[in-house]
């Protein structure tokens, strides 16, 4: 009776824990209890940091500016990255801020967010401006969205977390630089 007893209550463990796992992700980064755990610590010290930007810089491309007549579109993107730019600044101290690699995870994702839809918002809003300059802007919000994705395409495909931040810190990196070359179109 005993026996029976003990392997009933083996049984129904075994089931409890393994539907406490069921819809529920596991966060990259984050150990199974939601701490921060000797693994989330390590990760953290091999984390490279997200990209910074210099709000005060004059816009500059490769050493020169990008000489061309403005357009009123053109104006209105340089805002727009300019924005982009300022709003990923804000991300980047609350980054700095936080403790645990789940909190970085979240707010990587939220900058993530912030750059490609400020390069949809431009891709817009030059859309229906002509000229060189127009054509230069949507191009680097194109090339960067599509360098977006191809990098997307690989972190779903990372094997580990270290690889995935690896790779977000590209997207970051490439997002940043063509907000940055679209601010520097005159």
């Amino acid at each position: 009776m005993a026996s029976k007893t003990f392997v009933a209550l083996a049984s129904l463990t075994l089931a409890a824990s393994l539907l406490a796992g069921c819809g529920t992700t596991s966060m990259t980064g984050v150990g199974q209890t939601g701490d921060n755990t000797a693994k989330a610590q390590s990760a953290d010290a091999q984390r490279k940091a997200p990209p910074t930007v210099d709000l005060t810089a004059v816009p500059q491309v490769e050493g020169k500016a990008i000489a061309d007549s403005s357009s009123y579109e053109v104006d209105q993107a340089r805002r727009a990255a300019a924005d982009t730019l300022y709003q990923y600044d804000q991300l980047l101290r609350d980054w700095n801020r936080a403790y645990t690699d789940y909190e970085k995870d979240r707010i990587e994702q939220r900058m993530l967010g912030e750059l490609t839809d400020g390069l949809n918002d431009i891709q817009r809003i030059v859309s229906s401006g002509s000229g060189y300059s127009a054509r230069q802007v949507y191009d680097i919000a194109n090339r960067a969205l599509d360098r977006y994705e191809g990098l997307r395409r690989d972190w779903k495909y990372a094997y580990s977390d270290r690889e995935r931040r690896y790779i977000v810190n590209d997207m970051l990196t490439a997002l940043t630089s063509a907000h940055k070359e679209i601010k520097a179109v005159y």
